[in-house]
């Protein structure tokens, strides 16, 4: 494992545990990946005759987009970034700083959505974020970069190891070398004078295509107090840096094993085999149901060979291996209840998901406080002094609209709820609400007046 107490780009031992490192977790990344894309891992040998008769059933897959479909796109908000103000009518309308107007225009320009579909699937499936902060070009504008975490090493403080102390992508370039860079703190880097060169500091290295030597390529300083990297777990891993993954790949395993050995016998066993003991029949004679087979032997036998199990024992155990699956990767399989969704009410389907509900809101915990370091970073890079961005998440579930309806007037009519806190259940916005129902009743106020003005000038209203 890589850990340091200093910086030492020529310590040979410090290198290579990095290059372990990187090359380990590398193959265990894309091996989640294949396990993702449904290239698993092979139960039964290809048979040159028969054919592959291997049947694979991703599980890993399946719950992968699950769980990134629950886990939804966040709003991000700077405290007292918004506000209803009255308009010169009255009106109350929603009005913006210029850091909420700034952050909301980054997100939007940077499609929010498809950002976190890559962003959590690729968490979910190599365990650990990677996020690079730059500028692009001489706009000035912050930009943010997801980064492969199978490029991706970090060297750790010996002492404490959630303190990084510099980070390493490695990668290779279109003419064969590679190249080198790490993200260092400040402390570690000294400058010929030994003063801190700045806060953090970028340096780069180049291996050209016929060489075994790193040479330097640049040195630059990173003025601001964080790390242009934010990075954060997937899942709780405890005494580990890194975070966990959420491929399960025995359970899977186990299941294409049981699945193809199934389908192997079911092949077998297709149709009736015709067997004859105590006589040679010819190697051209056709076994057809319209012909008869002659026995010249009075003590030939002709019988056929069936399968006598239904495999009832096999497909069982499939099931249980996939409800296992699920269930150890905390994700409800829709197939397993989707016949009784119909059926259950509000509080029904939050239990049956409630193991996954928890699941989400742990890994929603852990993406909110990156994404929030993430977006207030940005802000930073570009000019705002915010201290601090808030991100909120939509609902989990659908929820049964009538129902809901119906229990909030219950509430009402038994006066333990107010109309404010009935406008928030249903998704509405109390104020905004309020003020179009005065509208519609002043309409409404000013149409009768009219209708009674109009009456009374044609007479209909007079003695």
């Amino acid at each position: 494992m890589p850990q340091a107490a200093t910086y030492l780009p020529d310590d040979k031992d410090q290198f290579e545990a990095g290059v372990h490192e990187m090359r380990a977790r590398a193959a265990d990344i894309a091996k989640a990946w294949a396990y993702y894309y449904g290239d698993q891992t092979l139960p039964l040998k290809i048979s040159p005759v028969h054919g592959d008769q291997n049947v694979i059933m991703n599980l890993v897959g399946q719950a992968a987009d699950d769980l990134v479909a629950m886990m939804g796109i966040p709003r991000f908000e700077v405290p007292g970034g918004s506000a209803r103000e009255p308009d010169e009518a009255g009106h109350l309308r929603v009005s913006k700083s210029d850091e909420q107007t700034w952050l909301d225009d980054w997100w939007e320009a940077h499609d929010l959505a498809e950002f976190m579909v890559d962003l959590t699937l690729s968490g979910m499936i190599a365990g650990h974020n990677y996020i690079r902060l730059y500028f692009d070009g001489d706009d000035g504008v912050p930009q943010a970069a997801l980064l492969d975490p199978a490029l991706v090493v970090v060297f750790w403080d010996a002492a404490n190891k959630t303190r990084a102390l510099w980070y390493r992508q490695q990668w290779a370039t279109a003419d064969g070398g590679q190249r080198m860079q790490d993200i260092v703190r400040g402390d570690l880097v000294r400058s010929e004078s030994g003063s801190t060169i700045a806060p953090w500091v970028i340096i780069e290295y180049a291996m050209s295509k016929n060489s075994s030597r790193w040479e330097w390529v640049a040195t630059d300083p990173w003025e601001f107090d964080f790390a242009p990297i934010v990075e954060w777990k997937n899942e709780h891993k405890p005494h580990h840096y890194y975070g966990r993954s959420d491929v399960r790949t025995r359970l899977n395993d186990a299941l294409n094993f049981t699945a193809s050995s199934t389908a192997k016998i079911l092949r077998h066993h297709a149709h009736p085999k015709t067997v004859v003991s105590g006589q040679q029949l010819p190697d051209e004679m056709e076994n057809n149901p319209d012909r008869i087979i002659e026995l010249t032997n009075p003590d030939a036998k002709m019988y056929n060979v069936e399968m006598q199990s239904d495999l009832k024992s096999s497909l069982e155990f499939m099931m249980m291996v996939r409800r296992a699956y699920f269930s150890e990767a905390r994700v409800v399989d829709l197939a397993s209840v989707a016949d009784r969704l119909g059926q259950i009410t509000n509080f029904g389907v939050r239990m049956i998901f409630s193991r996954m509900i928890d699941k989400v809101t742990q890994k929603r915990n852990l993406y909110q406080r990156g994404l929030e370091d993430l977006s207030r970073r940005l802000m930073v890079m570009a000019g705002f002094a915010v201290e601090r961005v808030n991100a909120s998440w939509p609902e989990m579930l659908p929820v049964d609209r009538r129902e809901l309806v119906e229990t909030l007037e219950k509430e009402q009519g038994l006066g333990v709820l107010s109309k404010q806190t009935t406008s928030d259940d249903l998704g509405r916005d109390f104020d905004i609400e309020l003020e179009r129902i005065e509208e519609e009743q002043m309409l409404a106020g000013e149409g009768l007046a009219n209708a009674l003005v109009g009456l009374t000038q044609r007479g209909a209203l007079t003695g």
